[in-house]
């Protein structure tokens, strides 16, 4: 390696812009501050930046926060490759933290898609007609997630009281 890690970071952040020049740039500046005499930044390995990882969880930092810091260095070592700096790529076989599926639990299950729609049927207090009631029980055939279900049963209900 012949260029400074200074340079070689200017290089792989050259076509960032705005936020993401600054958040790179945050979290780079970290990684080579950890970095500091233990091992060249530019040449790190897959233990480096495991133990990298240990030590911000240690610090108290989120799943959320650390995925942000190992972009960055993942990138950064993806040009390094690409650029010849680096003959592989160390983030291959990094263990990230895992990411939440989305959108996980925000089905009704068949219980509670059972209470939901016995709710709007059978409880006398809350005078809904029978279109309310068809289009409150809409979500709940259809699969939508109950969020967004609950936003078409509101619109729709506008609507008809309208």
């Amino acid at each position: 390696m012949t260029e400074p890690v200074a340079q070689l970071i200017e290089g792989y952040l050259t076509p960032y812009r705005c936020r993401t020049l600054e958040n790179y740039t945050g979290y780079l500046r970290r990684w080579t501050t950890w970095c500091g005499t233990r091992i060249d930044p530019a040449r790190p390995t897959r233990t480096d930046i495991e133990a990298w990882i240990g030590e911000l969880r240690e610090e108290g930092l989120g799943d959320n926060t650390i995925r942000s810091y190992l972009s960055a260095v993942a990138g950064l070592t993806r040009w390094l490759v690409t650029e010849g700096h680096l003959d592989t790529d160390p983030m291959t076989h990094v263990r990230r933290p895992a990411t939440p599926r989305a959108g996980a639990r925000s089905w009704l299950s068949r219980p509670e898609r059972a209470a939901f729609i016995a709710a709007v049927q059978d409880d006398p207090d809350l005078n809904v007609r029978a279109a309310h009631a068809s289009t409150a029980q809409m979500p709940a055939y259809d699969h939508l997630r109950s969020v967004a279900g609950g936003d078409i049963a509101i619109r729709l209900y506008d609507a008809i009281a309208a």
